[in-house]
């Protein structure tokens, strides 16, 4: 709710206390999320990292990762993946290949 309404110093705040009381990778999550919408994206990097550590499967902390890595790359989170522009190229050209034969 204080993201909703823009208060994200009180969201972090609030978060944080949290975390004091439950080392909870889904907290971790949420947190990292606030800190990459307010481009403190360091901050976003260790809390992802963190609700990895506590539960290696947490897909929200690994999309959410490999999102923040892109931005800090300065690469478009939202394009598609090379591999995915090769895998439809090659599937192009297959059915053109199936065509001409």
């Amino acid at each position: 709710l204080h993201v909703i309404e823009g208060r994200n110093g009180d969201a972090v705040s609030l978060l944080e206390r949290y975390l004091k009381d439950w080392a909870d990778d889904s907290l971790h999550v949420k947190l990292a999320q606030v800190f990459a919408a307010t481009n403190m994206l360091q901050d976003a990097l260790s809390h992802y990292q963190a609700a990895l550590r506590i539960n290696p499967q947490n897909e929200a902390a690994k999309k959410g990762l490999e999102r923040l890595e892109k931005l800090m790359k300065g690469v478009d989170p939202d394009a598609p993946d090379e591999d995915e522009e090769n895998e439809v190229e090659d599937a192009d050209g297959d059915q053109e290949e199936t065509e001409l034969l």
